[in-house]
């Protein structure tokens, strides 16, 4: 069976990095220009690239940019565009002539035959099945070039080829309407889907690397020229591309790409790290922030699929990411493990954005020489909790960990806590609440095999910072017994979600041991809860019983069991319920023999769980570690009822009930009064003032700290033969139900 640790934790401060709009994110490969970018979600992009001229690269992010893997590289001509008209199916293009498509994701390129011989720039789809690549020759014998294609880029052909500047961009207004971009003032329109194209006088003399579209009738273009007396330059038309006019055009780095997240909201990107923003439809832009940058980044796209989220990539590999989400919450909240495996805990806020999440690990208090659970991906929009497992750790070491959570704009640690890999199997654990009302709450614990005395208290609040505390009973704990603690908590808040976890504290050293965070939620989501008995119906199977009515709220019904107070076993749901209720069995087999059980029955809702107070039964159709036994002594006003308790594993305290019908009724002290180890004893108890010639029934009650357990029923008979014939008598405990022979026995 596993020993659950008990933990040291030291409380730091937590560490946070200040979020920005704009964050810099490792590059997929050192020394690669990325070109292009497809965002297809704020999770999922890619980005294609290479080295000028022949090596081609394509990368992609499953993290929203938190981690990028390098897909592919090859000894090709770079590329310089891609459009993806899904995840599956998109087209890439390059220099030399390089028309690519992929059908399964980008895993796979296959090489397109160009009608011609050229370098390409850019590619765009118009509609799902037509696609539009411009470029040309820059040097040598100038030519510009649009190309076309009308079955998702599976053939292409040629709508306009003739000398002059290339062309580096081509955008859609609607789907008659486009603009394509180039050097020297090049600007051409069409107002034919594509089929032909004509020039359109330029208001200056320009490289134009990008044109992108608003709407059906705004459009922007941006570049200048790159020298050592660069320019900047942004033009603007409100006629679906029929005429540009300028509005930026001055000394600085040139600009290579324009985005628009809406008709007003944009940006340019280029030389010199820069990033200008418009919030007035172009009029003016302002410079970006760019946390990270060192101001000799050089931009070649930027791209957007919300106003809350965007990429800018570059050259030599450089990649920024748009982003302000709110700041994620972290607590490290326990652990639970053995001599060499743990499995860490958290609560974990992410606000709805991916974050890598792990545990850091050491055996330095200040986390130095640290090791890794392995980042995994989460996300969640509500305090929830994360665990992660790790093996191997050394037996009797102390330990010290945290969480920590890492977004594109943020690095959140949780507290440092500590924990001892101890080997005698101490348990300090912390277990569900019950009797839970709107404004109150009983919390239990437990508590077992501690080595030292140690002060119990329990912490509690509405959120996982735990900043009140109450006192609990026991309120300390001397030896290394099972201990069940409680607490109850008065004058909290309907409606409302408290965590709460168990603290003990050593007296001699201060030593602080923390058990698991467990929650509660002050609303009643039900008129009547209890798990009313347990039927054993041999040594390995048990029915469960109970009901729960009054719903008001969606519950899934369990119970749970295991060999200890933590029940860290379930069975199968017993019931799913938005309204009505349940009265019902679950039935729970492959159970050890001879070995006594703890259960309770369990409610979880949206919000928290609901549990049924601990109880417990002992698997044996006549348990023989709890057993009544053969009467003696009979008279016509008096007998001694006789019980046995044997290699019982909990401390316990002994009485008898009897009366006379199967409800009982009355109960007399037992000799021993309590037990408290695994011998076995004899119990026995005298009743007398009895009515002659009557039958009696009669069982062992035993109390434990978390819950009662109940005998088989025998009876007797105060009166001479014959005996009245009862063979089979059914126990019905008060708390627990189990099915077993009986037998009457009379003088």
């Amino acid at each position: 069976m596993k020993n659950y640790l008990f933990i040291f934790i030291v409380i730091v401060s937590s560490l946070k990095i200040e979020a920005q709009q704009w964050h810099k994110t490792p590059p997929p490969y050192y020394g690669n220009d990325i070109n292009s970018i497809q965002i297809f979600n704020r999770d999922f992009s890619i980005l294609a690239g290479g080295i000028d001229p022949n090596y081609q690269t394509f990368y992609n992010t499953n993290s929203g940019g938190l981690t990028w893997e390098y897909i592919n590289g090859i000894a090709s001509p770079w590329i310089q565009g891609l459009a993806m008209k899904d995840s599956n199916n998109g087209v890439a293009v390059g220099h030399a002539g390089v028309l690519l498509k992929t059908i399964d994701r980008w895993y796979h390129w296959t090489n397109v035959t160009s009608p011609v011989v050229a370098d390409f720039n850019k590619v765009i789809y118009v509609n799902n099945q037509t696609l539009f690549a411009v470029g040309g020759n820059r040097f040598n014998d100038s030519l510009r070039v649009i190309l076309k294609s009308t079955d998702n880029g599976s053939t292409w052909i040629t709508v306009f080829n003739q000398q002059g500047k290339w062309l580096k961009s081509v955008a859609f207004a609607d789907a008659m309407h486009g603009t394509a971009v180039g050097d020297s003032g090049s600007i051409l329109k069409t107002i034919n889907g594509g089929n032909t194209w004509s020039a359109v006088p330029t208001p200056l003399i320009r490289d134009f690397n990008s044109v992108t579209f608003v709407n059906d009738t705004i459009g922007f273009i941006v570049g200048g020229k790159e020298a050592n007396d660069s320019v900047r330059t942004i033009l603007k038309t409100t006629n679906a591309g029929n005429s540009w006019t300028v509005l930026k055009d001055e000394t600085n780095g040139w600009l290579k790409d324009v985005a628009f997240v809406s008709k007003d909201t944009g940006y340019a990107v280029g030389e010199l790290a820069a990033i200008l923003k418009t919030t007035d439809g172009g009029l003016n832009w302002t410079p970006q922030v760019v946390g990270g940058a060192t101001g000799d980044e050089y931009f070649n796209a930027i791209s957007f699929n919300s106003s809350d989220y965007g990429l800018v990539v570059g050259k030599s590999g450089k990649i920024f990411v748009y982003s302000s989400p709110q700041p994620v919450q972290a607590y490290t909240t326990g652990i639970t493990a053995d001599s060499t495996n743990a499995t860490f805990k958290s609560m974990i806020n992410t606000y709805d954005s991916l974050a890598a999440v792990t545990f850091v690990v050491s055996t330095d208090s200040n986390l130095f020489g640290s090791f890794l659970t392995g980042e995994q991906f989460h996300r969640t929009a509500v305090l929830s909790p994360f665990d992660a497992n790790l093996s191997g750790f050394t037996p009797d070491t102390k330990y010290y960990f945290c969480v920590r959570v890492r977004t594109i704009t943020d690095t959140i640690y949780g507290d440092t806590l500590s924990f001892y890999t101890h080997s005698y199997g101490s348990s300090f654990r912390t277990l569900p609440a019950d009797d839970i009302t709107t404004s109150s709450a009983l919390l239990r614990g437990y508590v077992k095999k501690m080595p030292y005395p140690i002060n119990l208290y329990f912490d509690y609040d509405t959120t996982p910072a735990l900043n009140h505390t109450v006192t609990t009973n026991p309120a300390s704990v001397s030896d290394t017994l099972e201990h069940a603690v409680t607490a109850s908590l008065n004058s909290l808040q309907p409606n409302k979600l408290y965590y709460y976890r168990l603290r003990g504290v050593e007296a001699s050293t201060n030593q602080a041991y923390y058990g698991d965070l467990q929650s509660i939620y002050t609303a009643i989501p039900f008129s009547v809860f209890e798990a009313s008995t347990a039927q054993v119906v041999n040594d390995s199977t048990v029915i469960f019983q109970g009901q729960i009515t009054g719903i008001n709220m969606p519950i899934t019904v369990d119970f749970t069991y295991g060999t200890t107070p933590l029940t860290e076993n379930h069975t199968n749901v017993a019931a799913y319920l938005t309204s009505g209720g349940f009265n019902g069995s679950v039935v729970q087999t492959g159970l050890l023999p001879n070995t006594l059980y703890f259960y309770r029955m369990r409610a979880l809702t949206s919000n928290a769980g609901f549990y049924t107070p601990l109880n417990c039964f002992y698997t044996s159709a006549v348990p023989g570690g709890f057993q009544a036994v053969l009467p003696s002594n009979v008279t016509g006003s008096s007998a001694q009822i006789n019980g046995v308790v044997s290699k019982f594993n909990q401390p316990v305290n002994i009485s008898f009930e009897y009366g006379q019908t199967m409800a009982l009724g009355s109960q007399t002290a037992a000799t021993p009064a309590s037990v408290n180890d695994t011998l076995v004893h004899n119990i026995s108890a005298t009743i007398s003032g009895l009515q002659p010639n009557t039958t009696y029934y009669y069982r062992m009650k035993g109390t434990t700290a978390f819950g009662n357990i109940y005998s088989n029923i025998m009876g007797l008979y105060t009166g001479t033969v014959p005996v009245p014939e009862i063979n089979t008598l059914a126990a019905l405990f008060q708390d627990t139900m189990v099915s077993i022979n009986g037998s009457l026995h009379g003088l």
